[in-house]
């Protein structure tokens, strides 16, 4: 199939590349900014509906993995209007885009598990639990998670979303706390004994997924995943920031004292878990990679 990757120059965006050509498909790679990835096919704004038309035209995806749109929660809380306006409106111009001029496509919008919020309790939840997003980047995904179903059962459109809890791996921003770690841990094997680590809330709780298995479950779903259904991606535990720092340290040989900071500090929160039984059985998805391996992969970037 040839595949449309909106958002190709991401980090998720950039392992759904690499996966698609590895799986045999033709990824058509869309970024808003040429310069940010200059082997892009197109670069287009999801905004700006007389652009994705002539694009959608000229190159004829056979399918759509959506993924641009701002991804960074607390980016949400200083651009509201703005993550509204990208994950939400700019959404509904690119599945209006399809209608018009590939209404066979299968598209895939990723949305994301946050959008049921933190306190779902200790039982996984599955597709049909409420939404309760309790940020504004939840709840600009899942505004645009229910628009899109809703928009492909009225139209008759091939539309599934995905709901992703958190993935990390290598080259990610250290906008993130894993390869924030990564990154202060490999620049402190110079003078280990007089090393101090800067942290938040070290007690959160998280499903700390390898963005390698999702985006081979994104593949997965354009491939075989059932029109007007939303899929959960998961694990089958949360671990605490705690066991992920404990485990690099390990990793690179680096104990340091730990000093909290309190610009990184949030109250103790936690991914929701989630039921994963549906995308386990419609394509046959789950995780391959232990959370150890993929710290390996990230420290191993972080001290190249």
């Amino acid at each position: 199939m040839r595949v449309l990757v909106t958002g190709a120059e991401g980090f998720v965006g950039r392992h759904m590349v690499r996966d698609l050509h590895q799986a045999g498909h033709t990824p058509i790679q869309l970024v808003l900014d040429q310069a940010s990835l200059p082997e892009a096919d197109a670069a287009c704004d999801i905004r700006d509906g007389a652009t994705l038309r002539e694009l959608v035209e000229r190159l004829r995806p056979d399918a759509c993995i959506h993924l641009a749109g701002i991804a960074f929660v607390p980016q949400a809380w200083e651009q509201p209007e703005q993550t509204f306006d990208i994950n939400v409106t700019g959404t509904m111009t690119l599945l209006d885009t399809f209608r018009h001029h590939a209404p066979d496509a299968r598209i895939l919008v990723v949305t994301s598990g946050l959008s049921y919020g933190g306190a779902t309790g200790e039982a996984p939840i599955s597709e049909s639990h409420p939404f309760a997003p309790d940020t504004l980047y939840a709840a600009s995904k899942a505004a645009a998670d229910q628009a899109s179903l809703l928009y492909g059962r009225y139209h008759g459109l091939h539309i599934m979303t995905a709901r992703p809890n958190n993935h990390t791996g290598p080259g990610q921003s250290d906008n993130f706390v894993i390869p924030s770690f990564a990154r202060q841990l490999s620049a402190m094997r110079a003078a280990p004994a007089d090393a101090v680590l800067r942290v938040g809330n070290l007690e959160s709780r998280r499903d700390l997924l390898d963005v390698r298995d999702v985006v081979r479950a994104y593949r997965l779903l354009i491939e075989g995943g059932t029109a007007h259904h939303a899929y959960n991606i998961g694990g089958d535990r949360l671990v605490t920031i705690r066991e992920a720092l404990e485990l690099m340290m390990d990793l690179t040989g680096v104990h340091p004292a730990l000093e909290v900071d309190p610009s990184r500090y949030r109250p103790t929160d936690r991914s929701p878990l989630l039921d994963t039984t549906r995308i386990r059985e419609h394509v046959g998805w789950s995780p391959q990679r232990t959370l150890r391996e993929t710290l390996a992969d990230i420290v191993a970037e972080a001290c190249a």
